[in-house]
């Protein structure tokens, strides 16, 4: 009727196999929780796994290098008071009723409770482990910066998949995300490595600053690193697969995009206001296969520093059917959209500045375009459409696509739905 196993000091669990049952806290060690393997079972009326030792330095941290977790809390699944690494082990964690569970904006505005699946106070490394998790409030959280080194994720949450107040580094593993508000979230996020898969009501990936009300109704409002210039906070992808479809804007970074390598595809269905790319600083591209669709917007113009070129069309896409473009009869890139979508932008190290491609959809021909860089026309409107026009950003035009007020799709899984976001260089 309160800690199912509770230690004043320090917690080692070395094997064996432990079902607990507790009212509060299933498993806590104050100064911390280290666990080298075992089968662990934990349903508590309180968080899954726990430390609470705050104030001496160098205690309060969570250490687990193996065994198998089946967690499910009323609040967070596992809580670190301090840092918190995992190397290895598998894990299926439930918390706060999962994600199904989701409260209005004024429920949650009025609660300061935690119902997260990983939580850290400080930084927190990843290199290894397989993780489901199910979530009320974000699946993995830290207020300091989070590292994802390895692992495989299965996250469905109420609000973000991976959030940290600092910086959020992915250089490895996999991560599908197929429910969020919004999947990626960190004052700078930054991935040279991977496999990422994401589905957000709101922002895919998003690099903020200040204070953030995101979430379902903004539980406990984000807090990232201060800094309100648009230098201060970047997405910066150097490699790595990165999949998005967001409600809202597909990558939305407060300060600066880059990308310079891997594949990034982008999609957007935003009803009202949504770009698959969109930027409060410079938008660079220098390598990379980088992919942006969307119902109103491909998003903002990438700077004059970009070497790497791009194409853009207008035409209406069916999801599932395929997206080429050619030259002299060579397809350089193939696209395959998810969802319905009006604008498309693809930009590789084959597309060449000034010559002229053919973009097909299927069998038919929709565009005869002229790669443009560094903003000079093409991927977003003007000089590379048939026609001219386009979506130049500011002028009011938001390009074809969803009429304006309808509302997005409620994604869920995908279950019954066209294969995710592909391309092939």
């Amino acid at each position: 009727f309160n800690n199912g196993i509770g230690a004043k000091d320090n917690l080692i669990i070395a094997g064996g196999s432990l079902t607990v049952n507790a009212a509060n806290n299933g498993i806590k060690g104050k100064d911390s929780v280290t666990v080298l393997g075992g089968s662990i079972t934990v349903t508590a009326g309180n968080d899954g796994i726990q430390t609470s030792n705050g104030t001496d330095e160098g205690k309060g941290c969570i250490v687990i290098e193996g065994g198998t977790f089946t967690i499910v809390s009323a609040h967070d699944g596992i809580q670190a008071e301090t840092a918190m690494s995992i190397s290895g082990g598998t894990f299926k964690i439930t918390a706060g009723g999962g994600a199904s569970k989701a409260q209005t904006a004024a429920d949650a505005n009025a609660s300061s409770d935690s119902y997260k699946g990983i939580k850290v106070a400080a930084d927190l490394t990843i290199t290894g482990g397989t993780f489901t998790i199910d979530s009320l409030d974000d699946a993995v959280h830290s207020n300091g910066n989070v590292e994802i080194g390895g692992g495989t994720f299965a996250i469905s949450t109420g609000d973000d998949g991976v959030h940290a107040d600092g910086d959020l580094t992915v250089s490895g593993g996999k991560i599908t995300i197929t429910k969020s508000y919004e999947g990626l979230e960190g004052s700078n996020v930054y991935i040279s490595g991977g496999e990422i898969s994401v589905v957000a009501s709101d922002d895919g990936i998003n690099a903020a600053g200040g204070a953030d009300g995101s979430g379902f109704g903004g539980r406990g409002g984000d807090k990232f690193a201060a800094g309100g210039s648009t230098s201060a906070h970047a997405i910066v992808i150097t490699g790595g697969t990165v999949k998005v479809l967001a409600s809202s804007d597909g990558l939305d970074s407060n300060g600066a995009v880059s990308i310079s390598g891997g594949l990034v595809i982008a999609e957007s269905v935003a009803a009202r206001d949504g770009d698959a790319l969109d930027a409060d600083g410079t938008v660079t591209f220098t390598g990379g296969t980088v992919i942006c669709a969307g119902t109103l917007s491909v998003g903002v113009s990438p700077a004059g520093a970009s070497t790497q070129s791009y194409v853009y069309a207008a035409a209406n896409v069916a999801a599932g059917s395929a997206v080429t473009v050619r030259q002299n009869g060579a397809t350089l890139i193939t696209y395959t959209p998810y969802v319905n979508v009006g604008l498309i932008s693809m930009s590789s190290p084959d597309i060449q500045s000034g010559e002229s491609y053919e973009i097909y959809n299927g069998a038919t021909l929709i565009a005869t375009v002229t790669a443009g860089t560094g903003g000079s026309g093409g991927m977003f409107g003007g000089g590379g459409v048939p026609g001219g026009g386009g979506m130049q950003p500011g002028s009011g035009n938001r390009g074809v696509g969803r009429e304006p007020g309808t509302a997005p799709p409620d994604f869920g899984d995908f279950g019954g739905r066209p294969a995710a976001p592909s391309a092939q260089p």
